[in-house]
């Protein structure tokens, strides 16, 4: 009677563990403001890099008002990003001030970063973008040319990774890449991040990253090689992820957009909701 009574509890606990994790795992189906996709891309790009940070190793933080990820050496995530109260800024820089690292500042504010931009490198403007994925069109057909999948084997991660060194044309960047992202690759079983490879004429030219958020979905590392591009293939790479974010429940999607993406985009239903100043740092040789 008493084993009986304790599977009965410890059913209702399953139920109930079940259920709560359900209820925490489903993505906001609400009407979001355009200053909350903003401030999802913001945090998307925060999560994603501590993230990643973390998965290679590397010491980050992401706090209230800073977030950071310290690597070992110049080329990567030697990266600093300050949110736009501008709390603990001055720590962060006398911490990082021999080493070179990038500055995210979340908002276009000249006034309060006057103080940066006279000892920084400005380097570009990321547009944050968002969109309803109600919007996206589910009809949408890559040319016959062009295909897009999930990366779901590590022999295939190793490929994205490829992939990914080639399209910048620096193959030393392999290792590093494989420090980045090992943590996620398929075997690992991690669900936080997915990737994904596209081909033209069976040729693998492209690369996407898709990461999972609370309450939306992130794009990452959209790119074609060089002498594949302006054939369809961007395209697929951003709206095939997303059709998979739709299929999991997901309504809502951020990116930070560079420069040459912010057309390429609002193609597939993206809207300007923000945008976030870039800058480097390099520090003086002695």
């Amino acid at each position: 009677m008493i084993q009986k009574h304790i599977h009965r509890v410890l059913f209702a606990f399953f139920v109930f563990a079940v259920t709560l994790q359900y209820t925490q795992a489903t993505p906001c189906q609400d009407e979001v403001s355009t200053q909350k996709l903003h401030q999802w891309a913001v945090q998307s790009h925060r999560e994603f890099w501590t993230l990643i940070g973390r998965g290679a190793g590397y010491e980050a933080r992401n706090e209230t008002n800073y977030q950071y990820v310290r690597a070992p050496s110049y080329y990567g995530l030697n990266y600093v990003y300050i949110a736009k109260d501008y709390q603990n800024s001055d720590a962060l820089f006398n911490m990082m001030k021999d080493r070179a690292f990038t500055v995210f500042f979340e908002g276009d504010d000249d006034d309060h970063m006057f103080k940066y931009i006279t000892i920084l490198r400005e380097a570009n403007t990321f547009v944050t973008m968002g969109m309803d994925l109600k919007k996206l069109n589910q009809s949408y057909k890559a040319k016959p040319n062009v295909k897009v999948w999930k990366v779901e084997t590590d022999s295939d991660y190793e490929k994205w990774i490829q992939t990914m060194a080639n399209r910048r044309n620096n193959q030393k960047e392999q290792e590093q890449l494989r420090t980045f992202y090992d943590a996620f690759k398929p075997s690992k079983k991690n669900s936080s991040i997915t990737f994904y490879l596209g081909s033209i004429n069976g040729e693998i030219a492209g690369t996407a990253t898709l990461y999972h958020s609370e309450n939306f979905v992130s794009l990452f590392s959209v790119g074609v090689h060089p002498n594949h591009r302006r054939h369809g293939l961007g395209s697929a790479l951003s709206y095939f992820p997303l059709k998979d974010a739709v299929k999991s429940g997901y309504r809502w999607t951020v990116l930070q957009a560079q420069p040459d993406g912010v057309s390429v985009y609002p193609q597939i239903g993206f809207e300007k909701v923000g945008s976030m100043k870039v800058f480097y740092h390099t520090p003086q040789s002695k």
